[in-house]
């Protein structure tokens, strides 16, 4: 059924205007013809019988749902198979306050909300999907809450029966979802309507979502809740921060919320736990101060932390084998002809079989290797046939075959043998008489036709043998199939993450690598095109979402998580390279994690004490940004002992600074840092260390510690 205005909708509703539109329905304006009311009408997807019967189950809860701030239908029936709500026309909803909602108006959006969500939490209902669309206005200005009391099991029946294009909105509903709906187990508590009250109520003040429209999942990779800006009250910033806590259990509750607003409203000064715990980080803040001081020592040092000593080799050089008898030289040159011949007759049958490339010219060369080998025989016999037979295998192997078969360079040896004892049959002579002028065309001794037996078995065994694309292609497709399914899931989902997107696109490359293989062998072999068409546009719009991201941490100054937000889009889009190496570059290519310390002869997280430290080292344990290269980046490392600046790079020359250069590896690790000391010791004294890497002006991790005095050793050492 294709409503229109004007239709006469079960016979009692004339529509008048649609008002919105969805996956599962629509919502349209109406005239009540028996009552002489203006209506809103929302009419649901066509349900077959079955899921009819659900709706009206979902109905009867949702209807016993009472509240002054909920919405509450009066009506439900069925028209065409379409079931169908009937509920007060509400002029207007919570998006139309979008940008330019004042400070009076946002405490009542949180009361009236609160007070909607206080009650629906107490009957154990959570709503799920508190945005603006869903949150109505009356005509007294009251905000009333919408969409609620279907279950997660209706909506999945509605989705099976939706035969609309679902909508995928990145900067839509995954705004509003909070950080535990974008763990491993993902479940939505009460306190996930709240995330979403303060996501809404962000977007009210500001006109933008938080988080740049990506929801919590931001929060999990330790973006931090954006400061609300503009001439509004403390006691508002710091309650939509609290509702846009990472934690649930550090949210209002929905009655609390309610009780705050109102005391608000009324012209007082509430307090609550959010306001008292802000104040109290205000107040820590304040009183933090930190002295630094530089005192330079008389003979500090850098000491390498290791010595990589070269010893020379000394010995004699062997001036190759001495030609005492010619015969004997061309004799060692033929049988190493011969058995280099054998075993790369073995690697092409191998190759042959396991090469899914090149099986065709593995054979080829299998034959012409068998033929060498044969040659080599009947030229050790004097058979002039043997050297012309080798010498029409050897240049099919090294002139015709070169371009079609890899790794040409392990044939260098056989060549190089092979030339030498071709050369050695014409030149060197024994008597006076040269070896070609000893040698015949006629085949002398059994052993002679058994080689030969053998060498066309071994021919026709490379011939024979299994084709190894073949093989390949049966024994993968089960896997290969695995592969497609699993990445034609990832592509199915209305809004993958980052990293399953990333997990697709590994798995893609390992697709289009089995096309190229087998898709001449087996018709299946060709999904690549397909999904790598369907994932790009998936992966461009994440990625842009991720470097988007990146561009807000960087304009509150969070360097180190800018890079880390354009590593991701890096994963996903190659074209965001620049961008992230503008941004890499600043921290050092690398993520640390943590930080080791030891002195000379030491171990990795030993007990500091001030008499036996010559030199400190540190260990520098990171991860890196740029999974597919190396990056070599300067850090400057400072100590500081009892609060004194003991070594920093501004303090001495250029030429003699406390930097280290090192190559941040792509697969991340562990790097030994110079250390820093004296030889004479008594450089740090006992009381507390400081170990601080900077890298480009930005520091990048440190590492507190304790240094003792000998006879006072500690009963227990703790960070």
């Amino acid at each position: 059924m294709e409503l229109q205005p004007g239709t006469l909708f079960n016979d009692r509703y004339r529509l008048i205007m649609e008002i919105s539109r969805g996956s599962f329905g629509e919502v349209w304006l109406a005239q009540d013809e028996r009552l002489d009311l203006e209506v809103a009408v929302k009419v649901y997807i066509a349900l077959d019988s079955r899921g009819i019967e659900e709706f009206k189950t979902e109905y009867k809860v949702a209807y016993t749902l009472n509240h002054p701030n909920l919405l509450h239908a009066h009506h439900f029936d069925v028209c065409g198979n379409r079931p169908f709500l009937v509920m007060p026309f509400c002029p207007s909803s919570a998006v139309a306050h979008i940008g330019q909602t004042d400070e009076q108006t946002a405490w009542r959006f949180i009361r009236d909300v609160a007070a909607g969500l206080d009650f629906l939490h107490g009957q154990n209902i959570v709503h799920r999907d508190i945005k603006p669309d869903n949150i109505l206005c009356d005509a007294e200005g009251h905000f009333l809450i919408t969409d609620f009391g279907i279950s997660v099991k209706m909506k999945s029946t509605l989705r099976r029966n939706s035969t609309r294009k679902l909508e995928s909105n990145a900067a839509g509903t995954i705004g509003y979802m909070a950080p535990e709906l974008f763990s491993s187990n993902p479940d939505a508590v009460m306190a996930t309507d709240i995330w979403a009250l303060g996501a809404s109520l962000y977007e009210m003040i500001t006109g933008e979502l938080p988080f740049m429209g990506q929801g919590g999942v931001m929060q999990l990779h330790g973006a931090e809740v954006p400061e609300l800006k503009g001439d509004f009250s403390q006691s508002l910033k710091e309650t939509l921060a609290a509702c846009l806590a990472k934690d649930p259990w550090d949210r209002p509750t929905a009655d609390r919320l309610n009780e705050f607003a109102k005391a608000v409203l009324d012209g007082g000064c509430p307090s609550a736990p959010w306001i008292e715990s802000a104040a109290k980080k205000r107040e820590s803040k304040s009183t933090v101060k930190t002295s630094r001081r530089t005192v330079k020592q008389d003979s500090p040092k850098p000491v390498p932390t290791a010595t990589n000593a070269t010893v020379p080799y000394s010995g004699d050089m062997n001036d190759g084998p001495v030609i005492r008898e010619r015969n004997w030289f061309v004799n060692v040159c033929i049988w190493l002809s011969i058995v280099a011949s054998v075993l790369y007759t073995a690697i092409y049958c191998i190759l042959t079989i396991n090469n899914y490339e090149y099986t065709g010219a593995s054979r080829a060369a299998a034959v012409c290797s068998t033929l060498s080998a044969i040659a080599g025989w009947m030229v050790w016999k004097y058979n002039r046939l043997g050297l012309w037979l080798y010498l029409v295998a050897q240049c099919v192997i090294y002139v015709v075959m070169p371009l079609k078969i890899t790794g040409m360079t392990i044939l260098w040896p056989g060549t190089i043998i092979g030339a030498v004892f071709v050369i050695g049959i014409f030149l060197i002579r024994r008597n006076g008489i040269s070896t070609w002028k000893l040698m015949d065309y006629r085949i002398r001794g059994i052993s002679t036709y058994i080689v030969a037996a053998i060498g066309a078995v071994a021919m026709i065994v490379s011939m024979v043998i299994p084709n190894g694309a073949v093989i390949g292609a049966r024994k993968s497709i089960e896997k290969y199939l695995l592969n497609v399914g699993e990445c034609k899931e990832i592509i199915a989902q209305e809004q993958p993450s980052a990293e399953s997107l990333i997990d697709a696109k590994r798995i893609l490359e390992r697709i289009e690598s089995d096309d190229v293989r087998y898709r001449d062998i087996d018709s299946r072999y060709s999904e690549s095109p397909a999904l790598k068409n369907a994932l790009k546009d998936k992966t461009e719009a994440v990625a842009e979402q991720w470097a988007t991201a990146a561009k807000s941490q960087t304009r509150i100054g969070n360097t180190d998580k800018a890079a880390e937000f354009l590593s991701t889009a890096l994963l996903l889009d190659e074209k965001y390279r620049p961008d992230f190496e503008k941004a890499a570059e600043k921290v050092g290519y690398m993520k640390p994690l943590s930080i080791e310390l030891k002195t000379d002869g030491g171990e990795w997280g030993e007990i500091l004490y001030a008499d036996k430290i010559r030199y400190l080292y540190p260990r520098l344990t990171y991860k890196s940004l740029d999974s597919k290269e190396n990056h070599d980046v300067k850090l400057i490392v400072k100590i500081y002992n009892n609060g004194q600046l003991k070594y920093n790079a501004s303090e001495y020359s250029s030429s003699y600074s406390y930097s280290e250069d090192i190559t941040v590896d792509s697969a991340g690790g562990r790097c030994e840092l110079t250390g820093w000391g004296s030889d004479k010791g008594g450089v740090y004294s006992a009381g507390p260390l400081l170990v601080e890497v900077w890298c480009n002006g930005n520091k990048l991790i440190s590492k507190s510690a304790t240094i003792y005095n000998s006879d006072l050793r500690p009963n227990y050492i703790g960070d």
